[in-house]
Order: structure tokens, then C-alpha cells, then sequence
């Protein structure tokens, strides 16, 4: 299993949060996504060099953004819950 990110679409769900209005980030806020510097990594995550992990994040506002071919959305009626799937472990990279 491997998948890339395709920057325009994520780019447009992350616009999609906010309704439409003066809140709502502009069509190329998201244009330039890059990882954060590892001081600010640091900071934000707790975790230095290499070991960053959306994990057990001392921050808990951090969003964390999964990949929608691993979850499976749960309704019983009166929420909706995600719940990861097979495989029954998550392996992640840093990307090209």
C-alpha cells in the first residue's frame, strides 16, 4: 500500500472546513504546502528529527489527516465515528 498526496484536492477539503464567508481561507492559501521547520515541529509536536507522530500529540487542536482508503466511516445513528481498517497498522514516511 502506498499512496502520494495530491496537494490541489487536499488543498480543497482543508478550504471546504470553513464555511463560505469572511472565514474561509482564499483559493491558493494552501498553494505551497511544505513541512514545517523542525525547530517548529519540535514546538508544536514534542518530537525532535525524524520522529514526528500524529500519535499521542501533547497538542490535541493539531489536525491529523488520514487517508481515506484506510478508514471506514461508522454510523450507528447518533454519531459518526472513523475506524481504521485492515491492514491493522499504519506505516508512515516522509514522502518523496
Amino acid at each position: 500500500y502506498t499512496q502520494t498526496i495530491d496537494t490541489k484536492k487536499l488543498s480543497s477539503e482543508l478550504r471546504g472546513l470553513r464555511p463560505p464567508g469572511p472565514t474561509r481561507f482564499g483559493p491558493n492559501y494552501f498553494s505551497e504546502l511544505r513541512l514545517a521547520p523542525e525547530r517548529v515541529s519540535e514546538e508544536l509536536t514534542g518530537y525532535g528529527h525524524n520522529g514526528v507522530s500524529p500519535f499521542g500529540l501533547d497538542d490535541s487542536t493539531i489536525p491529523v489527516i488520514v487517508c481515506k482508503s484506510i478508514v471506514v466511516v461508522v454510523d450507528d445513528g447518533d454519531n459518526v465515528n472513523a475506524a481504521l481498517t485492515a491492514p491493522r497498522f499504519v506505516w508512515m514516511g516522509g514522502g518523496d
